[in-house]
């Protein structure tokens, strides 16, 4: 499990990408009194163990606090006769991990075609974070 904190003006389009590319089983977000928390559930299929792995994340943005929190945990995906993950939970967790890191870092400039659209085509943005390296160490280990 990891979590990780980003300003509160960033929580829009960390849930747009989490609508678009980690909600394959289900995607809700509830708008509270106290605030926002949104719940995704997203599985993949995992080579190196030859089986399906869920990545689940909790986004939580309290009303009262300038920061947005996520938690990502990722299950399953274990394979074989003692039902090992081969490192594919921790995988998980970095990559999503990375993309909201790289969203906040490039501070979400707008397209200069658009103003509601990161990049002309979603997809390309996605590919970018992906092939990008970058150590971090923010992040909390639970």
């Amino acid at each position: 499990m990891k979590t990780i904190e980003v300003p509160r003006e960033f929580t829009r389009k960390i849930l747009d990408v989490l609508k678009r590319r980690y909600a394959t089983k289900f995607s809700r977000i509830w708008h509270i009194e106290s605030g926002l928390v949104g719940l995704f559930i997203h599985d993949e299929y995992v080579f190196r163990t030859s089986s399906y792995q869920t990545i689940s994340v909790v986004v939580e943005q309290l009303s009262d606090t300038r920061k947005c929190a996520i938690t990502v945990v990722a299950s399953g995906g274990g394979g074989g006769w003692l039902n090992l993950n081969w490192g594919s939970h921790k995988a998980a967790e970095n990559t999503l991990i990375k993309v909201i890191k790289l969203l906040v870092g490039r501070g979400l400039e707008c397209n200069s075609e658009s103003n509601d659209e990161v990049y002309g085509e979603f997809d390309d943005f996605y590919k970018d974070i992906l092939t990008e390296s970058g150590d971090f160490v923010e992040d909390t280990d639970d």
